[in-house]
């Protein structure tokens, strides 16, 4: 932002009799680098919905902060006001914030991944329950074939017996 360092510095070295006057220009001064700063936010052209407006004098910026009303017109109009110590903190603080974003968008990606799992995973489980049930029929038809394997082996291994048997009963 661009400051007019001689309002604040006739502020500065008014009077007391004087310092309201010159208050009130410096304050509306800075109302119009407020101003200014707030017409870049065009979040309809893709740009953030703040703005930060630079102060480069700690002086200047020890003044906007500790004004109330200046403090309260610019965050109403969506600018933060920075000066020289804060200008990186504010800085890192946004990074920080796209990372987070990055971060969400990469956990939302793995989350649907995770959805088309779990879907995967009950059809599956569908398909495993067949095959169980197809196993246990299978089992149960092997079983059955073997004892009747089992029957028709013993029967042929007592033929001679049974053929015996049964015609001793008739005699």
């Amino acid at each position: 932002a661009k400051f007019s360092l001689d309002t604040f510095k006739n502020y500065n070295d008014a009077s007391e009799a004087e310092k309201q006057k010159y208050k009130r220009l410096c304050v509306d001064s800075i109302k119009k680098r407020v101003d200014e700063t707030a017409s870049y936010i065009l979040t309809d052209e893709g740009t953030l919905d703040f703005s930060f407006m630079y102060v480069p004098s700690e002086a200047i910026y020890y003044f906007i902060i500790t004004d109330t009303d200046i403090l309260e017109y610019a965050h109403k109009k969506r600018v933060f006001v920075v000066g020289p110590n804060t200008l990186y903190v504010y800085l890192k603080t946004v990074l920080i914030g796209f990372q987070a974003l990055k971060i969400e968008k990469r956990v939302k990606t793995i989350y649907e991944n995770l959805k088309g799992l779990e879907v995967e995973m009950e059809h599956m489980d569908k398909e495993y329950a067949i095959l169980g049930s197809h196993l246990r029929s299978a089992l149960s038809k092997y079983e059955e074939v073997r004892r009747k394997v089992e029957h028709i082996q013993y029967t042929l291994s007592h033929v001679d017996t049974i053929e015996y048997a049964k015609h001793e009963s008739k005699g």
